[in-house]
């Protein structure tokens, strides 16, 4: 996988840097001990060193003594997803589209389960076929209070359209 979903890798690993992207604040900052951000993720020891053996985790976490910028975030994503109860095999499923290594930012990803892959969180690009796709599910479960509420937000922004185009 590539494409947009690159935007959201940590800058590291010989990589082209994209600063104006997002704030690198949360991994840029001081050099982190790896048993320190596994303690933080709630992640087993073990189970870090166990996403190096599976291949997962691009560094021996026993054999660093402080971080970087990129070694920390994909520590973070692939911690975060033990945590969340997935194995090595479930996450190598999970991250086999990624590129490798893993050092992708966890607020600007998402994984959409009904299309299987990771996606970039923020820009509009799907938002219109998404909406209309979420109104068609409404209509099909007869989600009438839903519907009409909507209704009531849309009735609202045609009337403040309408009294902006003459103001």
């Amino acid at each position: 996988m590539s494409g947009d979903i690159e935007k959201a890798r940590v800058p590291g690993y010989g990589e082209v840097r994209h600063p104006t992207l997002f704030p690198l604040a949360d991994v840029s900052g001081p050099a982190a001990e790896p048993r320190a951000v596994c303690r933080r993720l709630g992640l087993n020891w073990m189970s870090a060193i166990a996403l190096w053996e599976a291949g997962l985790l691009s560094f021996d976490p026993a054999a660093v003594r402080s971080l970087s910028g990129s070694q920390k975030a994909e520590l973070v994503f692939l911690g975060t997803l033990a945590v969340a109860g997935c194995d090595t095999g479930t996450i190598g499923h999970l991250v086999a589209d990624l590129n490798k290594p893993y050092a992708y930012r966890l607020d600007r990803v998402y994984y959409d389960w009904s299309q299987r892959r990771w996606c970039l969180l923020g820009g509009a690009e799907g938002l219109e076929e998404g909406f209309e796709a979420w109104v068609q599910e409404l209509v099909d479960w007869g989600d009438h209070e839903m519907l009409a509420r909507l209704a009531d937000i849309l009735a609202t922004a045609r009337r403040f359209l309408g009294s902006s185009a003459h103001g």
